[in-house]
């Protein structure tokens, strides 16, 4: 929150604003209670830019606060995902149970990459739900992030290329990522029972791999997908995508139809707060990267 110090308490006009944080470097988080993890942001906006996260229990999970719906962390950003890493670096390893969370706050990844070497547990996913989540929260976005190597420019890239042997005895990736998702421990019935359809991990680009269509990977009780994951179906192609992200959209917007987080802003009026659509089909018209319509 940002506001003038020296003005008198009645004059303040308050903002909201990100925590940026460079060059971040945490290994080995775990915890006796299993709930271990490098980031747990309880409210706020957080961007990481050039992260390294080695071998820790969870990388990152997150809940919302009421406001962060129509605060956007970077300009292309989507509103409420208050959790953006830039340019980081997630390494698994034999304490690692997932990178990132699927809970209450969304998680946006940008030109970032993942490697899982050999002696990372086979319980280990990508993205995991919060056990008991019922899928009534924000999903996981990513542009331009998969698998080291799998990107032109990986072998020169400044921040990732010191980390290329570790990707020499990774798990090998082929046309599919079997370990990208696990929805085993999301909860399937009760009031909520066909929300955990919103839980899924999103890339523009098809995670890096041979096919650069957009792709999701959503949970599913029957577990077509087992390439993908456990308990998983993938939805691949723009027009399918759009269909399904329309269908089951994050539960925390800032729109007229969701209205979760009404203030960005002193004086600000909703209709223009950087995260604010005025309806759902706004925000998914452009199905690559739908929160830049």
């Amino acid at each position: 929150m940002t506001f003038d110090r020296m003005a008198p308490l009645k004059d303040r006009k308050y903002m909201p604003t990100n925590n940026v944080f460079e060059d971040v470097y945490a290994a080995h988080i775990v915890s006796k209670f299993e709930e271990g993890r490098g980031l747990w942001a309880a409210g706020g906006s957080v961007l990481i830019k050039g992260g390294v996260f080695l071998n820790n229990y969870i990388v990152a999970a997150g809940v919302p606060d009421d406001s962060g719906a129509c605060y956007k962390v970077t300009k292309d950003s989507p509103g409420a995902f208050p959790i953006v890493f830039q340019d980081s670096l997630f390494i698994s390893g034999p304490l690692s149970k997932e990178f990132f969370t699927v809970y209450d706050s969304g998680i946006h990844v940008v030109n970032s990459r993942w490697v899982v070497p050999t002696g990372t547990t086979d319980k280990f996913s990508i993205a995991k739900p919060k056990p008991a989540f019922g899928g009534n929260g924000n999903p996981v976005y990513m542009e331009k992030t998969g698998p080291l190597t799998k990107f032109d420019g990986d072998s020169d890239h400044e921040r990732f290329k010191w980390a290329l042997p570790l990707a020499q005895v990774a798990t090998s990736v082929g046309s599919t990522i079997t370990q990208l998702a696990d929805f085993t421990d999301i909860a399937w019935g009760g009031t909520n029972s066909q929300k955990w359809r919103g839980s899924y991990i999103y890339s523009t680009d098809g995670f890096g791999l041979e096919n650069k269509q957009p792709m999701l990977v959503a949970a599913d009780r029957a577990g077509p997908a087992k390439d993908w994951g456990t308990l998983a179906t993938s939805v691949s192609g723009a027009d399918s995508i759009a269909k399904y992200i329309g269908a089951y959209p994050p539960e925390f917007l800032c729109s007229d139809s969701r209205r979760y987080g009404i203030w960005c802003g002193d004086g600000i009026e909703l209709v223009n707060c950087p995260g604010y659509v005025k309806t759902l089909s706004d925000w998914y018209k452009v199905s690559s990267a739908p929160w830049k319509a």
